[in-house]
């Protein structure tokens, strides 16, 4: 009987260069699944966040209302307009919740606009507001850049800005468009209460 022999230098150094293969394998396999991962819950994220701003602008728009405002110097405001940069535009809207009871108005300012970190959007606490009243921003968008707004009037024109020469307080309609990151170029038409009268639905 032959007494027993152990593995030797060749068959150990070949037994751990497989092991060596099957952990650099098991460990890219590895990295891959928690890449994937990593990517699929930054598109959830964006995802989320573009429905969210979308969504919060199309019922911002949908409960624009023609009350125009009285600012702290005297002059007037309308009830909607473009900023004078083109970059975004202001209204009043209404259906402000007020769970609290507050002693304050339904009515609301609010803002869209965009900026080098993408769309933003802000409110005042007050309507017809004096110098120390601030507004306040809220980052709706991270990462939309070539922001461009359109104004759609009585006649069915497609206008640059508001009022713009029309002589009704509110357009048909808003159009945006802008470049996402991850999904290209996105336009959305939103149309205004009631064809633009200023009467939410």
């Amino acid at each position: 009987m032959k007494p027993q022999q152990g593995m030797t230098l060749i068959e150990l150094l070949v037994a751990l260069a497989m092991f060596a293969l099957l952990a650099l394998a098991g460990q890219r396999l590895l990295s891959t699944a928690v890449d994937v991962r990593r990517q699929g819950q930054a598109h959830a994220q964006q995802l989320q966040q573009l429905a969210r701003a979308m969504a919060l602008l199309e019922s911002d728009l949908e409960q624009a209302i023609v009350r125009p405002l009285q600012l702290a110097d005297g002059s007037a405001e309308p009830a909607l307009h473009s900023l004078a940069d083109g970059n975004g535009l202001q209204f009043t809207r209404a259906g402000w919740d007020n769970p609290l009871q507050q002693a304050r108005s339904n009515l609301q300012r609010v803002r869209w606009w965009a900026d080098a970190d993408g769309l933003q959007r802000g409110v005042w606490m007050v309507l017809d507001r004096a110098e120390q009243d601030v507004l306040y921003p809220q980052r709706m968008l991270d990462g939309a850049s070539q922001v461009q707004w359109r104004y759609l009037d009585a006649r069915g024109n497609w206008l640059p800005a508001w009022p713009a020469g029309s002589q009704a307080p509110l357009p048909r309609a808003v159009e945006v468009q802008f470049s996402h990151p991850r999904h290209g170029v996105l336009r959305r038409v939103l149309r205004l209460p009631d064809g633009g009268t200023g009467v939410p639905r």
